[in-house]
């Protein structure tokens, strides 16, 4: 403790308050009357409340100070390159059931720390992480695969489970509905190959 420390402070107030105690106890002993008994009763209930308004009041003193790892942006850089390879080369978000508790078991990791984690190195939370993938995927299914997949088959392929929250997200992102999208790129690259 330091000399000014809120800890160091409390721990003198504590003493003190204990030998005052302690003194009104041992009076009690020696001059056992009445009036030492209320005097000692009154004291005790002075101190225990004195001392218990000066802790509420400061409620840091009881909290204790969280050690911060010294690596912990490099512990970030290397859970969110893991998480960026799972998504990017494994393609995790295609499951239509995936949660953050998933991906959690998966880098056997805690989903609090997996949550921080992709707020610190995406700068965005799961679920928006997730969409952000599956439209990608989606939008490059349809440029590539657009003969041999119907438009529900994409949404499914992406991780989508629901083909009205499908085309909610897309337009929301592209202002267009998928079958736009596949027929404006179809008729942007027929003109293209004519020119």
């Amino acid at each position: 403790y330091s000399v000014d420390d809120l800890q160091w402070r409390w721990s003198w107030y504590l003493s003190g308050g204990y030998l005052l105690l302690s003194a009104s106890f041992i009076i009690q002993l020696i001059f056992y009357d009445v009036i030492t008994y209320t005097l000692n009763v009154v004291i005790a209930a002075f101190i225990v409340y004195a001392l218990s308004i000066y802790a509420q009041r400061r409620s840091k003193l009881f909290i204790t100070p969280l050690k911060k790892k010294q690596n912990e942006a490099g512990d970030y850089q290397e859970t969110g390159s893991r998480i960026e390879a799972l998504l990017e080369h494994d393609e995790i978000f295609t499951d239509a059931d995936l949660t953050i508790s998933k991906l959690a078991g998966l880098l056997k990791m805690p989903p609090y720390r997996i949550s921080k984690v992709i707020n610190q190195f995406f700068n965005t939370s799961f679920p928006e992480l997730v969409l952000r993938y599956r439209l990608k995927k989606a939008e490059q299914l349809l440029l590539t695969k657009s003969e041999v997949l119907s438009i529900e088959g994409i949404a499914y392929e992406s991780g989508f489970n629901s083909l009205s929250v499908f085309y909610s997200s897309f337009k929301k992102v592209h202002k267009v509905t998928p079958a736009q999208y596949r027929r404006d790129f179809n008729s942007k690259g027929t003109n293209m190959k004519i020119a």
